[in-house]
């Protein structure tokens, strides 16, 4: 299984060392507009340093009150060099904003391809709203789903087969929100990955090294 966990503003990382020789991957909150207005995550580019240079490290945008086109807009304009070896749109209910819609998700995964971001693009959302849409148009675009399905929730893996919905699989799963880990104090979310799915075309106009990342079967 090759592991990964995401982290935001809410975890104060002191021992990158410690926490990354544990994990084969990480994706950092970049940006968002879930509060009503795009901003950058306060500890994006202190958790992107940290990271850089050991492993696929992402960047996610939390959808919000934004329109897709202005939020793509920031994403990119953002987006650190040191976490832009995978893109990851969040697309959920939060802070009183509805997720965005298939269409709305289209748009914003459109608008960051045409600004010449080529990495692997990711949906991340859970069971029940991977199931309420039909994302098949976003899979049709080559974007993968990173699915939350958290079962017992305990720290281990309860649910490993978690529902996709209208996607004809998972790419990655994310399987707890009560991970602990060597180098971090507090719960982290844990997520596996199928083999493969980090190694892709590579970013525009930056001759970073690519990774292959072995996974479950």
């Amino acid at each position: 299984m090759s592991l990964g966990i995401d982290i935001s503003t809410w975890q104060d990382v002191r021992d990158y060392n410690t926490l990354a020789s544990q994990v084969n991957y990480v994706l950092l909150k970049a940006s968002g507009s879930n509060t009503g207005s795009n901003y950058v995550d306060s500890k994006y580019h202190r958790h992107a340093a940290g990271f850089n240079g050991r492993f696929p490290v992402g960047s996610y945008y939390m959808n919000g009150a934004s329109d897709p086109i202005a939020a793509a807009q920031f994403f990119v304009r953002n987006l650190s060099a040191q976490a832009s070896d995978f893109a990851v749109l969040d697309i959920e209910t939060i802070d009183g904003s509805s997720y965005w819609s298939p269409a709305k998700s289209a748009a914003w995964v459109q608008e960051v391809r045409r600004l010449g971001y080529s990495g692997p693009m990711f949906a991340y959302m859970n069971t029940s709203v991977a199931q309420s849409a039909d994302w098949s148009g976003l899979e049709r675009m080559s974007v993968g789903a990173w699915i939350a399905n958290y079962g017992q929730d305990n720290g281990s893996l309860t649910s490993p087969n978690p529902g996709t919905g209208s996607w004809s699989t998972w790419k990655v799963h994310q399987y707890t929100q009560q991970g602990r880990l060597t180098g971090y104090a507090g719960p982290l979310d844990l997520n596996r990955a199928k083999a493969g799915v980090f190694d892709s075309r590579p970013v525009a106009n930056e001759g970073k090294k690519r990774w292959i990342i072995s996974g479950i079967a």
